[in-house]
């Protein structure tokens, strides 16, 4: 799943997810509130890992946190 700033609806949408089986592998596309550790409290409860989109260190960080690049992140 990809997110973008979502802390406050995180945990319950993951928690779905994971009650309903579904194991989720998550994109952090650059939240500024808190959404990653939100959903790191989740690792080995259903959640597989939290990914920083675009890596850290990626020179495409600053312009890709302006705008949500879907074809990027397929």
């Amino acid at each position: 799943m990809s997110v973008y700033n979502d802390a406050n609806i995180i945990s319950p949408v993951i928690g779905h997810l994971v009650e309903n089986g579904v194991e989720v592998y998550l994109l952090d596309h650059g939240s500024t509130d808190g959404t990653a550790d939100e959903a790191r409290r989740w690792l080995n409860r259903g959640v597989i890992a939290v990914e920083a989109f675009p890596p850290d260190g990626d020179a495409r960080c600053e312009k890709a946190a302006l705008r949500y690049e879907w074809t990027t992140i397929l």
